[in-house]
């Protein structure tokens, strides 16, 4: 933990540097670039060419545009239905202008963008809650108050739903905080007057009057960094005071901390790569702000335990140009801006593709990918991307991180990824052994990545939806059951042998009557892109009162074709073929998967079945 006089000496000599929250912004976006993070820099930068063509066009388009109304039958929609998106749709749609209108008024200074601006800023000031309806935990109806007992104790903390800390109030916050940093002097005084106002209560007021604990202060996930950062930039946007901020910043600090403790010793990030980007992000631009305000004295990014975080993004670059991605992740890009900054700090940080960057101006994800339409994160896409087109990139041929129980395989155009783990990972499926196989970037066997965020799918009904189930993975189902979700749900004795080989054990994530052991092996061959995979069972004797039904599940999202023993799995013209050394015949099975973004997509499930007379069964595919 930071010590309290020490933090207090740092503040002081940022504040004695110009640093304070009057001069913070100069200094945070004066020092980005290698150039100078001068706003003539940005202009001219080819890397961001397509990003300033887009905020031209987007500002120009919106001006014919009202700004979306959030009535109350739409704040009230999740907890009388379960449903997120018709509230989110607008919420986000809001914060895209905020960023559209925020970035060009700051590069260009047209008088048209400014006064968009201001009405934007306005209205998200006027709006009753910058908290998300779902993440009010069912109240966002309640009224708010203290819950006493009937002598008049206290028994729990005030809830206010209008002041509810989540994700985005403290994305909201920052946003709010940097525009009127950026162009005080340019926006007209009580719009700056009022959103600080706003941010100070909305964030830093409610933080210290809560006095509970924050549920995000007690996780260990991308909430601790993007609300404990979000909220600390904020305030270091706001409070000139040193003891005051201080205070502040210390109750603080121990939540960032446990974020770096999210990962695993080897760095990874098993809520996946695209959460990794959000909890990154918002990591780095506080420990930015907060580097430039202690006058260079904190340095969060030197904590030892951050360089492998720093470079597990590149380890989930495939061969040919796909990603991995388990759980509830997807398949985003990296940002340009992240990426070039950690590579200028961080030794051994690499630069994926350029071809797989976040481009907004090439998204078709609409309002739900809210991460490309954040003013803070696109800021530094401006003032972090350096000029320069960086090396070209190279997967590492093989990675294992023994902590995540991760292995990733690279040759040629052709990778697999598989992984152990546990059934209670942070935004978790049932997916223990569960593998992706790529060939020229295209998923032949695939993981479905996140279903549509609704209520459901974050409470006890999680696991009845079916991205979240073994069904929708790669994994075998034994006696017509999936693996069983919580901690205790696990692989057992992985190891990796000569070359690409990992051995694990995964009877543990079953609670099946008579499992003994289950051990899945895994073999990559690189020398023609070839996967093999091995299950097997053993059930005990005393246990098998008839044959126990197995099925060998495989996931694609290409329709695939039966020849025999043998699936051809047709990606658009590149081609995967999965075969069964027992010469069994598949059944392909189809299920319609309801995706992050509302889009229902059709899943084929190839489906190989046994019934072992004995107690043990050796089952072998093949891959290629």
């Amino acid at each position: 933990m930071q010590d309290s006089r020490l933090l207090l000496e740092a503040l002081q000599e940022g504040s004695s540097r110009g640093a304070a929250a009057s001069g913070l912004f100069a200094h945070v976006c004066g020092a980005a670039l290698s150039g100078g993070g001068r706003i003539g820099d940005i202009k001219q930068n080819p890397r961001l060419a397509g990003f300033l063509a887009y905020l031209e066009r987007e500002s120009v388009r919106l001006r014919d545009e009202a700004i979306p109304p959030l009535p109350y039958s739409l704040f009230t929609l999740f907890d009388r239905e379960g449903d997120r998106a018709r509230f989110e749709k607008p919420y986000f749609e809001r914060r895209n202008r905020l960023m559209v209108y925020g970035l060009a008024s700051w590069l260009w200074k047209r008088p048209e963008d400014v006064a968009a601006l201001e009405d934007i800023l306005w209205a998200v000031c006027d709006e009753y809650s910058w908290c998300l309806p779902a993440h009010m935990g069912g109240k966002s109806r309640s009224p708010a108050a203290a819950q006493t007992d009937s002598a008049g104790v206290v028994t729990a903390a005030r809830f206010d739903n209008a002041t509810t800390i989540d994700l985005f109030a403290c994305e909201t916050g920052l946003a709010l905080a940097e525009c009127c940093a950026a162009l005080e002097g340019v926006l007209a005084p009580q719009v700056v007057w009022r959103a600080r106002k706003e941010v100070y209560r909305r964030l830093i007021q409610s933080y210290l009057a809560y006095g509970a604990f924050q549920h995000w202060e007690l996780l260990k996930m991308n909430w601790c960094s993007v609300c404990g950062g979000g909220l600390g930039a904020a305030a270091c946007y706001l409070i000139e005071d040193d003891r005051l901020l201080g205070g502040i910043l210390y109750k603080l600090l121990p939540t960032l901390d446990r974020f770096l403790d999210s990962f695993t010793a080897d760095g990874a990030c098993v809520e996946g790569l695209s959460y990794w980007n959000y909890g990154v992000s918002y990591f780095v631009m506080f420990a930015d702000v907060l580097f430039h305000r202690t006058g260079g004295r904190i340095d969060l990014l030197q904590d030892p335990r951050f360089e492998n975080v720093a470079r597990f993004q590149q380890k989930c670059y495939l061969a040919g140009g796909a990603q991995v991605y388990f759980a509830d992740a997807e398949t985003s890009g990296f940002r340009m801006g992240l990426t070039d900054y950690l590579r200028r700090r961080i030794s051994g940080v690499a630069v994926p593709p350029q071809d797989k960057a976040m481009r907004i101006e090439a998204d078709n994800k609409g309002h739900f990918n809210h991460a490309l339409r954040d003013f803070p994160q696109s800021l530094r896409d401006l003032v972090w991307t350096e000029p320069q087109e960086p090396p070209p990139f190279k997967p590492e041929p093989l990675v294992f991180l023994p902590d995540a129980q991760w292995l990733i395989a690279n040759a040629g155009e052709t990778a697999f990824a598989a992984k152990g783990g546990h059934n209670d990972e942070p935004h978790n499926h049932n997916d223990v052994g569960a593998f992706l196989y790529a060939k020229k970037g295209k998923m032949i066997v695939c993981d479905l990545g996140s279903g549509q965020y609704t209520k459901d799918y974050f409470n006890e009904n999680r696991y009845t939806v079916f991205c979240a189930q073994s069904f929708s993975h790669s994994v075998p189902l034994i006696n017509g059951a999936g693996q069983k979700p919580g901690r205790a749900y696990e692989a057992k004795e992985c190891r990796i042998g000569p070359g690409a080989q990992m051995v694990l054990d995964l009877a543990g994530a079953y609670d099946v009557d008579g499992l003994l052991s289950l051990k899945r092996r895994f073999v990559f061959d690189p020398s023609r892109g070839g996967l093999k995979i091995e299950d097997c069972f053993l059930f005990s004797r005393d246990r098998l009162p008839a044959p126990i039904p197995i099925i060998e599940r495989f996931v694609t999202l290409y329709r695939p074709q039966i020849d025999g023993s043998a699936v051809r799995i047709d990606a658009g013209g590149t081609v995967g073929v999965l075969t069964c050394a027992r010469g069994t015949t598949p059944i392909i099975r189809e299920h319609t998967h309801r995706d992050h973004y509302g889009n229902d997509v059709t899943v084929y499930l190839v489906d190989f079945a046994f019934a072992p007379e004995g107690a043990e069964l050796s089952v072998v595919f093949e891959l290629a």
